[in-house]
C-alpha cells in the first residue's frame, strides 16, 4: 500500500518546458518510493483524449486552467482511485473553484507554487485556500503565502537537477568554440525565456543588456551568450533594439539561441555544454519562483551573478548578489524588483561624501577579476558544484519528498507501504529529455 498521486503538470513527452523537466525528474524517482504505491501524471494542456504510457508513467488528459478543470479531475481521481493530486503549475489563472466542493470537485489538492513576488496577489490567496496543504518552491515562497494563509500547511521542497548531467565537464574553450565564440573570450551567459511582462520584462534583459553594454568598455574581450530568442513578437523584449539603444555591436558581442534548435528541442547534455562554455551565468530577474537555471550554472562549477530578489536570494550559493532597485507593482497585483544595471552614487548632506551602491555591472567587473586569478576561480568552481549537489533529484527525494509524503498519508489514513532502503541512486534514473523554450 502507498498514496495513489495524480501529478497535474505539463507533461514531459512534448512540453518540455521547466515544468516538464520537472514532472520527468520528479515523477521517475517518487515512482521508487515505498510511500507511493501509484502515480499518474494529468497534463496540462495538448493531450484531450485517453491514456498514454510514456516512460513507464501513465499519462492521462489533465486542462488545468479552463474552466470545468475541476471537475475532470475529480472525476478522474474517482475513477482511478488517486488520494491526492499534486500540481505544478500557476495557479493563479486556474479556476477559483479548482479543489473545491463546487461542481462536484472535492479532492485533495495539494499545490507546489511558484511564488515569483511579494506580497501574495490576491487572485493567488483565492485559489490556494482550497489547499488541502500547499508545497512551496522557496523559502521565499513559504513565507510569503504563509503571512495570508496561516491556516494551510505549507511545505518547502525545492526544484530539482540530475547532477549526473550537469557538473563541470572541463574543455571550456572548446565548448566556447562550439557556440561560436572566440576561445580567449570572457563569457557571460543567461538562460531565460523572452517574454514580455508588462510593464517590466520579468526575466530582465533591459537591464541585462544595459549593464553588459558598459562592461565590454571596460573588458573588451568579454562576450554575452543569451540561451533565449531574440524577438518573439510584441509580447516579448526585442534583444536586437535593445543593443542598438544601448550601443552594444549585436553582431560582435552576443549571440542567441538558433530558432530551429529551438523548436527541435535541446537535450539536457547540449545544455550542461552551454553552461561549462561560461565563466559567469547571468540572472538579473526582477522576480523568480525558483529559477532552476541558477542551480544547474553551480552545479555545472560557475558561479553568478544575479539580482537579490525574490527566490534567487537564496540559489546563489557562489557568486555576486547585487542589491534591487525599488519594487514596481505589475498587473497580477504583486511586486517585482527591477534589477541595478550600473549602480547608483549618493551624496551625505552633511559632508557631501559619496556613496556607491553597486549594480550589476560592479558584480560583473568583480566576477572578472577574481575568476582571472586561477587560484580564486578554482575554489569559486568547487564551491559552486557543492551548492548545486544539494539540489541533485535523488536528493531532494530523500531530504524532502519522502517525510512529507509519510506525513501526508499518515493525515488521509493511508496504510503505509512496507518499508524498504531507497537510497540515491538506486533505481532508474530520470530519463533525459529534449527541450525547447525555458520557463
Amino acid at each position: 500500500m502507498g498514496l495513489k498521486v495524480l501529478w497535474l503538470s505539463a507533461a514531459p513527452m512534448w512540453r518540455a518546458s521547466g515544468y516538464g523537466r520537472q514532472t520527468n525528474y520528479t515523477v521517475k524517482a517518487l515512482q521508487q518510493l515505498p510511500e507511493v504505491e501509484r502515480i499518474a501524471v494529468a497534463c496540462s494542456g495538448g493531450f484531450e483524449w485517453g491514456t498514454i504510457n510514456f516512460n513507464g508513467v501513465d499519462h492521462i488528459s489533465g486542462f488545468g486552467v479552463e474552466k470545468g478543470s475541476d471537475a475532470l479531475i475529480a472525476a478522474h481521481m474517482r475513477a482511478m482511485g488517486f488520494d491526492v493530486c499534486i500540481s505544478l503549475m500557476d495557479v493563479w489563472p486556474m479556476p477559483q473553484v479548482f479543489a473545491s466542493a463546487n461542481g462536484g470537485g472535492n479532492f485533495k489538492w495539494v499545490p507546489i507554487v511558484p511564488i515569483d513576488g511579494y506580497p501574495l496577489s490576491r487572485q493567488t490567496q483565492a485559489r490556494l485556500v482550497n489547499a488541502h496543504q500547499i508545497i512551496a518552491m522557496s523559502q521565499f515562497g513559504k513565507k510569503t503565502m504563509e503571512e495570508r494563509l496561516p491556516q494551510i500547511p505549507i511545505t518547502y521542497i525545492p526544484h530539482c537537477i540530475d547532477t549526473s548531467i550537469y557538473r563541470p565537464l572541463g574543455n571550456k574553450k572548446q565548448f566556447k568554440k562550439m557556440i561560436g565564440f572566440p576561445e580567449e573570450c570572457f563569457l557571460v551567459g543567461m538562460v531565460a525565456a523572452n517574454t514580455q511582462n508588462s510593464p517590466v520584462v520579468r526575466k530582465g534583459f533591459p537591464e541585462a543588456i544595459k549593464a553588459f553594454s558598459e562592461f565590454v568598455k571596460i573588458h573588451p574581450d568579454a562576450r554575452l551568450y543569451l540561451h533565449a530568442l531574440p524577438y518573439v513578437g510584441p509580447e516579448s523584449a526585442d534583444v536586437f533594439a535593445l543593443c542598438d539603444m544601448y550601443g552594444l555591436d549585436f553582431a560582435k558581442y552576443v549571440i542567441v539561441l538558433d530558432p530551429y534548435m529551438d523548436r527541435m528541442g535541446i537535450s539536457d547534455q547540449q545544455m550542461a555544454m552551454a553552461y561549462n562554455a561560461m565563466d559567469v551565468y547571468f540572472a538579473p530577474s526582477a522576480g523568480e519562483g525558483f529559477n532552476v537555471p541558477l542551480i544547474e550554472a553551480q552545479a555545472s562549477g560557475i558561479p553568478v551573478v544575479a539580482n537579490a530578489a525574490t527566490a534567487q536570494t537564496e540559489n546563489v550559493g557562489v557568486g555576486w548578489l547585487v542589491p534591487p532597485l525599488a519594487p514596481v507593482a505589475v498587473p497580477t497585483n504583486t511586486q517585482w524588483y527591477l534589477a541595478n544595471p550600473l549602480g547608483s552614487d549618493s551624496a551625505c548632506e552633511s559632508c557631501g561624501h559619496v556613496t556607491h551602491q553597486p549594480g550589476l555591472l560592479d558584480a560583473l567587473c568583480t566576477a572578472y577579476d577574481e575568476l582571472h586569478d586561477e587560484k580564486k576561480a578554482r575554489r569559486l568552481s568547487i564551491d559552486a558544484v557543492k551548492f548545486g549537489t544539494k539540489f541533485d533529484v535523488r536528493a531532494v527525494i530523500t531530504t524532502y519528498w519522502r517525510s512529507f509524503l509519510q506525513e501526508l498519508a499518515k493525515g488521509l489514513g493511508v496504510e503505509a507501504a512496507p518499508v524498504k532502503l531507497w537510497q540515491p541512486g538506486q533505481g532508474p534514473e530520470p530519463t533525459p529529455i529534449r527541450r525547447g523554450r525555458r520557463q
